[in-house]
């Protein structure tokens, strides 16, 4: 097809189906507003661009360019993207689902409001510009590198990020919710206010980042070590970090409500006011921590290690603890009337016909 019979169909205003546009040059042309579907664009060029409220159904785009174009409420489709270039491409409230856009390749590219969803973007690599409100669903990102991206307000939600590379990446209330990470390695990054809700975290480690006020609820951190790391206002509620390393890591004011301890190092952390109601904390190390107004509160602390703490107003209420030293310590607090009162209340309310 030539460039002309292209055009004359564009300007019949009907769906675009079952057409050969392979290797076309469609600079300058008007494709706002159209519906193309099974039509081959291997290797045609779509630089410099303007392309709104248009519909690609299982559409072949193979080595295509779409460089330095700007994709406005475009939905992808089912369609086969290998090797396409975006490089400082402006995708806007795009939708691209059920494609292939394996080799692709996104230098200086900028994502805002866009959803991805059920694609394949294995080997491909980013260099976004920006990556503002934009989610990957259940999305393959295997050997997918990300080199330097800033990501606001995305969204990874139930994706495997086992084999994907976020060197030099800023995170700035990210979504990773019930996302796989185990084994991941992270050094020197900012995840500020990020979930990782019942996400897989086993194994991982985070070296010097910055990660106050992520919420890990519900997630699995197993062995995972998190060191010299800022972790303040940080949320574990029902986390199981058993065996985890916390060393040297600022957990101020972070909650730990029925999480699964045991065997978890805090070594040289500071916990202050964090809290620890019904957490089971068995044979785990608290050795030179600072504990000042931490509420461990019917916690079992049975076998934890605890020399040299720094206590002030730490309260061990109903606390499960087999050393009675560390309740006579200064700076302890074995009960609270308030919190006795509270109980009675609430077995009386339970009792009442």
């Amino acid at each position: 097809m030539t460039r002309e019979d292209f055009i004359n169909l564009l300007n019949r205003f009907e769906p675009i189906s079952e057409q050969d546009c392979s290797g076309l040059s469609l600079t300058g042309l008007d494709l706002s507003g159209h519906i193309f579907q099974n039509v081959d664009f291997s290797s045609s060029c779509f630089d410099d661009q303007t392309i709104e409220d248009t519909i690609f159904t299982a559409c072949t785009f193979t080595q295509a360019s779409f460089k330095r174009a700007h994709l406005s409420k475009c939905m992808f489709s089912e369609c086969r993207m290998t090797a396409t270039n975006f490089d400082k491409t402006v995708l806007y409230a795009t939708a691209i689902v059920k494609s292939d856009l394996s080799d692709a390749s996104f230098a200086g590219t900028s994502l805002d409001s866009s959803s991805i969803a059920s694609s394949n973007f294995s080997n491909s690599h980013f260099s976004l510009e920006k990556c503002l409100k934009t989610s990957f669903y259940q999305t393959t990102l295997t050997e997918t590198v990300f080199s330097n991206c800033d990501f606001e307000l995305a969204i990874f939600f139930q994706n495997d990020l086992r084999r994907t590379h976020f060197d030099g990446s800023y995170f700035d209330r990210a979504v990773f919710n019930e996302t796989t990470m185990s084994d991941l390695r992270f050094a020197d990054m900012t995840f500020n206010q990020c979930p990782f809700i019942k996400a897989n975290l086993e194994n991982a480690q985070f070296a010097d980042c910055f990660l106050a006020g992520s919420n890990f609820q519900g997630s699995t951190m197993r062995n995972a070590k998190i060191t010299q790391s800022d972790c303040t206002n940080a949320i574990f509620i029902d986390a199981d970090v058993s065996g985890a390393t916390f060393n040297n890591t600022l957990l101020g004011q972070s909650l730990w409500l029925n999480a699964l301890v045991v065997g978890a190092s805090y070594a040289g952390c500071d916990l202050t006011e964090s809290i620890f109601h019904h957490a089971n904390c068995e044979s785990t190390r608290f050795e030179h921590c600072n504990l000042t107004r931490t509420d461990f509160s019917w916690a079992n602390l049975r076998n934890i290690r605890h020399n040299k703490l720094h206590l002030d107003d730490t309260l061990f209420h109903r606390a499960l603890i087999a050393d009675s030293a560390l309740i006579m310590s200064p700076g302890a607090i074995a009960k609270r009337d308030y919190l006795h009162e509270s109980e009675r209340w609430t077995d009386a309310a339970r009792a009442a016909p």
